[in-house]
Parts: C-alpha cells; sequence; structure tokens
C-alpha cells in the first residue's frame, strides 16, 4: 500500500490488532506473539503484520496484509506468503486481507483453483464494517478507523465529530492526541473527506495545532484545494472572533456574515470563552 498508510498502520498495528483479530476477523485468542522476522529476503516483501495466534488446544499463524487499492494478483502473493511462513514455522498459516480503499467492490482476487492446487484467503472490505463498531474501540488508533467503515447513512460530518469526540474521550496525552487527528485526516483521503476533517478539527476545542505537524504540512502542499480551503477557514474564524469581541450580534447572525455553520460560530464562541 502507499507508504503514508503503511507507516501509520506500522505505528499503530500494536495498539489495534487485538480489536481487529476479535471484532473484524471473529478470532478467538487468549494472545498473541508478534513475529519479527522479516520474509523479504526470501521473496522481496515484507509482511504487513504476522503473528504467532495463541489458542487452546492449538496454535497457528496469523497473517495480515492492509491494501488501498485494487490488485489482480493478490491472490499469487498471498500463496507465496503462505508457503514461505508455512516453511518457516510449520504452523497452519491463516491469512486474511483487509481492504481500506474507495471501492466497493474491489477487483481483488480470493483464491487460485488448478488441478493441483486449492488455495484461499478471506478479504476483509472495511467499508462493510459499521463506523459505529470503530467508535466502541477502546484505544483512541482503533477510533480513527471509522472514518473508513460504513457510516449507515448518518453525514459524515457527525461521524467525524463522533471520532473526534472519542479521541477525547480515550486520552488526555497531548501528543497522543495530536498523533491520532494527524492520522485520521490522513485516513479521511482514503474516502475524500480530508476537507470536511479539517473543517471538524478546526472548530472542536482540541486544544492542539496539527498544522505543526511535519505529516499535514506535507499533506497540504501535495494538494492546493485542501491548503485554499484551511486558508479560508481561518479567514473565517478571525472574521468570526472579531464579530464576537466587538458587537452583539448573535452567532445566527454572524454565521450568516461569515457564510459559515451556527456550530462553527459556537465552537469558537466557546474556544474564546466570549
Amino acid at each position: 500500500m502507499p507508504g503514508k498508510y503503511d507507516k501509520i498502520l506500522r505505528e499503530n498495528i500494536e495498539t489495534i490488532i487485538p480489536f481487529i483479530i476479535e471484532h473484524l476477523l471473529g478470532i478467538p485468542f487468549d494472545a498473541t506473539n508478534v513475529i519479527k522476522d522479516k520474509l523479504q529476503v526470501t521473496i522481496e516483501r515484507e509482511t504487513d503484520y504476522l503473528c504467532l495466534l495463541v489458542r487452546s488446544p492449538d496454535h497457528e499463524i496469523l497473517h495480515i496484509e492492509f491494501q488501498t487499492e485494487s490488485h489482480k494478483r493478490m491472490a499469487a502473493r498471498m500463496l507465496l506468503y503462505n508457503a514461505v511462513i508455512y516453511e518457516r514455522y510449520e504452523l497452519p498459516v491463516r491469512q486474511f486481507v483487509i481492504y481500506l480503499g474507495q471501492s466497493k467492490k474491489p477487483n481483488i482476487p480470493v483464491q487460485i483453483k488448478t488441478p493441483y492446487l486449492d488455495f484461499s484467503y478471506k478479504l476483509i472490505n472495511i467499508r462493510d464494517i459499521p463506523s459505529a463498531l470503530f467508535l466502541k474501540a477502546d484505544t483512541p488508533e482503533g477510533v480513527i478507523l471509522a472514518v473508513l467503515g460504513e457510516f449507515d447513512h448518518l453525514p459524515a460530518k457527525e461521524i467525524i465529530q463522533k471520532i473526534l469526540q472519542r479521541l477525547q474521550e480515550l486520552t488526555t496525552d497531548k501528543n497522543r492526541l495530536q498523533k491520532c487527528v494527524v492520522h485520521l485526516r490522513m485516513f479521511s483521503q482514503l474516502r475524500k473527506l480530508q476537507i470536511e476533517t479539517i473543517k471538524q478539527i478546526d472548530i472542536m476545542p482540541l486544544k492542539i495545532d496539527i498544522r505543526k505537524d511535519p505529516y499535514f504540512i506535507k499533506g497540504l502542499t501535495e494538494g492546493k484545494a485542501e491548503g485554499i480551503e484551511l486558508e479560508r477557514l481561518e479567514k473565517s474564524k478571525l472574521f468570526v472572533i472579531r464579530l464576537l469581541k466587538n458587537t452583539d450580534f448573535d452567532d445566527e447572525k454572524i454565521a450568516l456574515l461569515v457564510d459559515v455553520t451556527v456550530d462553527f460560530v459556537k465552537n469558537i464562541r466557546k474556544q474564546q470563552s466570549l
């Protein structure tokens, strides 16, 4: 998968993997022991996640790959992984591909069947998983995956607000919160929701500034539209603050004058204690 998403998942995988195994994969387990061995020496690719799944009475290897795009030869790649993993550990290998991309029906084959071979793995499209499930995660890193799930007809604005609220409930560590908010913004690009996400981050009292984060700065240089929208929001915010401080206009009138939502004005009033 593209490097920026791969890096996020690698940073967060140990925190979110118990939730993924239990709720997305539906596998009962007693514990997991991460396998640090790298297989790219043999097949020139490193697995996304590999662990020994401790179960009673038998153990097995769990192998997970994350994809943001369709891959017509994914089944062949998974077969190759399977063979190398089994040859090294001599344990049953259970394999999953978790698709994070836009398509509701990605073109990713899950089986290879020949007269001499019958191989398959399980494909999970995260778009089929209700966002509400991720919002129940007990780590902020798990919660941000809600932006990739099924919204169940709720507006994106509401889902993003719920994610940000939940992040604040789960951590008081400012650095961890900032990291998760930046990762949320980056994942939102997979759903073309980056502008709405920036807007909600901007109006919520998070007490962090994601614009100082290098990931955020890089993202702005990659997309002029996003930068223009952010600049517009900054100007709108300053205009609202001036009106709040220098007039007795109510929130509805200020929202009308600035061409923003009433919620936008209310959140700024709250942030500024006005």
